[in-house]
């Protein structure tokens, strides 16, 4: 068949898919299906609420993750206001669903949060939303309803604040409201003034190490921390207005905010945070930390000091226009992040409801960018290599039935990228100039419940949902704003059931690249299939309303992908040696189950993955990794809690025919001794060795901290604490190869100490 009918034919496709996209509106009901993308990147999230201009203080809410996390990855943490709710969410799947019938939502504007918290404790802000909550009407003896914040006795923060960031020692800022008991004197129908500010002290008393050249840069130290904050929530009538500063500080140059940046001139305090928000009826302006876009191929939600507006010009139509830097910003300088205009994104959205008394069942959106990009490093992202611009539009078309039994989303975006003459890159020679690329993206997703909540019993319901995934990327497509990999074809469906107590979830996923066929090019393959399986067998095997706390929660996933060249390429160099054409089976499986009594708990984990190497001349690489996980806890009474984790695993090399294996426990203790004391203790130990004994490592680690909490009220509304902590630590590890004639020895040994007075 002639070559040019078959580019013609796939062109004609492509453009199909990219009019059914925008066109076809088929079922959605929640996301149940993970995202099979291969991808280190942090996972987006998507609000419920982020479509409509309120809430009801009823409403359940639900944040729907792109991918689940990966177990290394750590947990999903949302605060909404000042409250930690992540305990109170609910997950299916790659849902997250927050009842208000356990805390109800504050009403008002409140900020939603969303970290990710690794297996160390660190927390890493990954998405930022506005939540708004229409105000209920107060009864006789209930507070004011109109938005004043009336403050007892036992306030300690006011609703909306945003609650402060851990420290090192794992102390936090606190905050107390100051309220003026008649707010119409300062003439502002509510007036909340939020300062904080914690000063203190954390020091090395004392360091031993071994051998020498395992000293660290610094023995023994005294530094002094800062961390100050201010928040105010100010309103009169249809204006409000929220304001947000935190600075941190540091006496200790080379722990200064900016320090990777600055080097010695950074400054020792240094602001880290602000944000501004002033709103006259339902326009908003926002002015530093702004998070803008909803268009996932051209800007979304991407997150950097700046300006933004927000504004209905009618009830179903509303603008949205943004200012901001071009990666993320701290410090003092470049205050409002418009200050370069070569490294900068000037972006806007217009969108338009279909249906404006049921705000989106059927929304079209309008998005349009025009972003630059120097070389230049920021507070977190290193260099970038070159000077690029991007300019593009793209359409967004999603909606839902009242039920949510279908939803859809859908989009195409358009994108003209350019690498334009870099005097640093071309060294003074003469260069070519990069020809501008435009390119098209689109997607579409959708979802349907099959069954929705159907009746099996007095208790038992059942929902079955069916999902279809599809995105195509041009080749040599690139949007300033939005991390996208271009050159890719994705197809996924997915299969969710909820019968019971019984939950099942199936997806397929299929991709491959090199769209523009280029022969001499390697053209990859990716098909991945995931299962998961869970559900209680108290509920399967016990009468409703008496579940045995003998039988345990189970749950099965299993996990393969297979990523292969499709052919030989020509002229690439692949056919001189065929083990460069990748093909690879991938298999991963986890079984778990666990028991929760009343002060009791314990668990089992197994994990099996193997790694099968199909391509030519490198049949025998192949992995196997086997893990076996036991935990036990014991709670005997509120102040003590004692866990153990057990592990053993073992990894085979099949062409090095060498099999490995690893044993580890870890038990640890919190113990409350008094409202004013906690002493907390971990240790670990693991040791690897061969089956031959040829190599053989031996880690410990070991940590204990007593801490003491003591505050002292000043008046109604401002109080100081104090917080000392004292910290003993203890790593020792030992490895031996005889075969490299390797002997490796080090120990070290600290005493750490820290006292915070925090005011306010």
């Amino acid at each position: 068949m002639d070559r040019s009918i078959i580019i013609t034919s796939r062109a004609l496709r492509a453009r199909l898919a990219s009019v059914i996209t925008l066109l076809i509106v088929v079922s959605n009901g929640v996301n149940f299906a993970k995202t099979a993308g291969i991808s280190d990147a942090d996972p987006v999230v998507a609000a419920s609420f982020t479509d409509k201009a309120s809430i009801l203080p009823t409403d359940e809410i639900a944040f729907t993750l792109n991918r689940l996390l990966a177990p290394n990855e750590g947990r999903v943490a949302v605060i909404i206001g000042s409250i930690d709710v992540s305990s109170l969410l609910t997950q299916r799947d790659n849902v997250l669903i927050y009842s208000p019938r356990v805390v109800p939502l504050p009403p008002g504007e409140s900020p939603v949060t969303i970290y990710i918290v690794d297996s160390s404790g660190k927390w890493r802000e990954i998405t930022k939303l506005t939540l708004r909550v229409e105000s209920g009407k107060s009864s006789a003896g209930d507070s004011p309803g109109d938005g004043t914040i009336v403050p007892s006795e036992s306030s300690t923060s006011p609703a909306g604040a945003t609650p402060a960031a851990p420290t090192e020692n794992g102390s936090s800022t606190s905050a107390v409201a100051t309220t003026a008991q008649n707010a119409r004197k300062h003439g502002f129908d509510k007036s909340i003034v939020t300062p904080s500010f914690t000063i203190g002290t954390k020091s090395q008393l004392s360091e031993t190490h071994f051998p020498d050249a395992n000293r660290p840069p610094r023995s023994t130290f005294a530094d002094l921390t800062l961390q100050g904050g201010f928040r105010s929530d100010l309103a009169r009538g249809s204006f409000s207005s929220q304001t947000q500063f935190d600075i941190v500080g540091t006496s200790f140059r080379n722990e200064a905010l900016r320090f990777a940046q600055e080097k010695q001139n950074a400054p020792l305090i240094d602001l880290a945070n602000y944000n501004m928000q002033f709103q006259a009826g339902k326009t908003k302006v926002t002015v530093g930390q702004v998070s803008f876009g909803s268009n996932q191929f051209l800007i979304n939600n991407f997150s950097s000091r700046g300006i933004s507006l927000s504004m209905p010009l009618s009830s179903r139509l509303d603008v949205g226009l943004a200012a901001m830097n071009g990666t993320s910003v701290v410090g003092w300088s470049n205050f409002f992040g418009v200050d370069r205009r070569d490294h900068q994104f000037v972006t806007g959205t217009a969108g338009f409801e279909f249906k404006p008394e049921h705000r989106g069942e059927l929304r079209l959106e309008l998005s349009i960018l025009d972003g630059r990009l120097q070389p230049l490093s920021s507070f977190n992202q290193g260099n970038i290599n070159d000077v690029e611009r991007s300019q593009g539009a793209g359409l967004r078309l999603f909606g839902a039935d009242p039920t949510q039994r279908w939803r859809f989303d859908s989009g195409f975006t358009r994108s003209r990228f350019t690498n334009p003459s870099d005097p640093l890159l071309n060294q003074g020679f003469n260069v070519v100039p990069v020809s501008a690329a435009i390119a098209n993206a689109q997607y579409f997703d959708g979802t349907y419940n099959i069954l929705q909540n159907v009746k099996l019993s007095e208790s038992k319901r059942a929902t079955i949902g069916v999902s279809y995934k599809y995105s195509s990327i041009d080749p040599l497509f690139k949007s300033v704003a939005a991390p996208v990999q271009a050159d890719r074809l994705q197809n996924e469906f997915g299969l969710s059931a909820n019968i019971g107590d019984v939950t099942a979830t199936v997806t397929h996923f299929r991709f491959h690249d090199n769209l523009g066929n280029v022969r001499s090019v390697l053209e990859s393959l990716s098909r991945r299939t995931a299962i998961i399986i869970g559900t209680p067998l108290s509920a399967l095997f016990n009468e409703p309303g008496k579940p045995s706390p003998w039988l345990p929660r189970v749950s099965y996933s299993l996990d393969e992908v297979h990523q292969f060249g499709a052919a030989i390429p020509v002229n690439g160099g692949f056919e001189t040696n065929l083990s460069t054409i990748p093909d690879q089976v991938s298999t991963n499986q986890n079984i778990s189950a666990d028991w929760q009594l009343k002060t009791y708990r314990w668990g089992y984990r197994f994990n099996r993955s193997y790694q099968d190497n199909r391509q030519p001349g490198r049949e025998l690489a192949d992995l196997r990794n086997l893990t076996n996980l036991w935990s036990v806890g014991l709670q005997p009474n509120p102040k003590i809690a004692v866990n153990v984790d057990v592990g053993w695993d073992s990894a085979f090399n099949k062409e090095q025919k060498r099999t490995d294996h690893t044993f580890r426990i870890g038990p640890n203790l919190n113990w409350t001794m008094s409202k004013s004391m906690v002493l907390t203790a971990a240790i670990s130990a693991t040791r690897i060795a061969n089956v031959v004994n040829t190599s053989n490592s031996l880690s410990t680690e070991a940590d204990i901290q007593w801490s003491y909490r003591l505050a002292v009220e000043k008046s109604k509304y401002r109080k100081i604490q104090t917080q000392l902590f004292v910290r003993y630590s203890n790593r020792y590890a030992y490895t031996r190869d005889s075969i490299f004639t390797i002997s490796n020895l080090t120990r070290s040994q600290s005493i750490n100490g820290g006292l915070n007075f925090i005011f306010f």
